[in-house]
């Protein structure tokens, strides 16, 4: 997943999702209902979640199917149509790419993991001590 919070306007007046309107349109879905604070849009190749917060708006692009050995080689902003992304309005303030992943040997090896993420650091945690999303 990847997650952008845009600041924008003076005074942190929130922006107009009319780029997100546009987007449900193109994909034939219902757009938000005026004066809603929150939308969550299944566009099948992603999912789209928009809030607006008092100080910012922000968005969470989610997409399925990463690769696990390589799981930033295509963020989830690349199933997204071309440029849409570019088109937010707004001063970003934050923005972060998530990998949520099975565990496994791998990542028990903090240098073996970074390796894999073509980076030279690693951060991650085991969930519930490894039992999470097991159904035994």
């Amino acid at each position: 997943m990847s997650h952008f919070a845009l600041l924008r306007g003076a005074a942190g007046e929130p922006r107009d999702p009319s780029e997100l309107a546009a987007l449900c349109r193109d994909y034939h879905l219902t757009p938000r209902a005026a004066g809603q604070s929150h939308f969550f849009g299944d566009f099948g190749a992603f999912r789209i979640k928009w809030e607006r917060h008092g100080e910012l708006d922000d968005d969470t692009v989610y997409r399925a199917a990463a690769d696990a050995t390589r799981p930033f080689a295509e963020p989830a902003p690349e199933a997204l149509p071309k440029g849409w992304v570019d088109s937010l309005p707004g001063q970003t303030i934050a923005a972060v790419h998530v990998g949520v992943l099975a565990g496994g040997d791998a990542w028990r090896d903090p240098v073996a993991a970074a390796a894999q993420f073509g980076a030279d650091e690693f951060v991650g945690a085991r969930l519930a001590d490894e039992t999470a999303g097991r159904s035994d």
